[in-house]
């Protein structure tokens, strides 16, 4: 089972729309605001937000990390029953310098108490292969589980991804939590891994 070619597609629209419509402090302030309120609402307690580092044009991607980051403290202050950390994003589409500078930022971020970054993602669509195989990025997850960053990976999402070959890559990567196909259950189970579960999974047979 996987997502289909259009929810793919969808999902990659979605995303594109959001990048254009926030696109300065006030629309990411307004938007995180009422992402965290919904769920605060919900009686969430703890929540792990993952966030992609975007470069803008009046912010670096750490200035754009920094405005999350002193959202959540605001919002914690008022609602304390809900902390929040976050999660950055290395996409497939990235160069391998591209995931180190991520993995740099994470690091810069991340914290011990209070908001910050706790681990480092690896998503986006299996089957773009702009700078080469996704086993490049090994140097980068390295360094990232060195620091003390959580790991976190995507596998089986579509057929392309669905292969033993790309499994074994990204378990040695130590991930702690994993989006997993029927092959990697055993390892799961072996591994003691958490299971994500994604909202906008949608199989082929659906």
């Amino acid at each position: 089972m996987a997502c289909s070619a259009s929810t793919n597609r969808l999902i990659s629209m979605i995303s594109s729309f959001l990048g254009d419509l926030l696109t300065d402090t006030e629309s990411i302030q307004y938007a995180l605001r009422k992402i965290l309120a919904d769920f605060f609402s919900d009686n969430v307690v703890y929540l792990e937000l993952r966030v992609k580092p975007r470069q803008m044009r009046d912010l670096s991607a750490e200035e754009y990390m920094q405005i999350f980051l002193d959202t959540i403290k605001d919002f914690e202050i008022h609602f304390p029953a809900m902390h929040t950390q976050l999660v950055l994003c290395v996409n497939r589409n990235h160069s391998l310098a591209a995931a180190e500078a991520v993995v740099s930022l994470a690091t810069r971020l991340r914290a011990d108490e209070g908001p910050g970054v706790v681990g480092i993602d690896f998503c986006g669509d299996p089957t773009v292969r702009i700078y080469g195989e996704f086993s490049m990025f090994t140097p980068a997850f390295e360094q990232a589980a060195e620091n003390g960053l959580g790991i976190t990976v995507s596998f089986a999402e579509t057929i392309a991804a669905d292969s033993r070959r790309e499994l074994d890559t990204l378990l040695s990567w130590n991930p702690g939590r994993i989006w997993e196909d029927e092959e990697a259950k055993q390892e799961i189970i072996k591994r003691s891994l958490c299971v994500e579960l994604c909202s906008s999974y949608v199989s082929e047979q659906e």
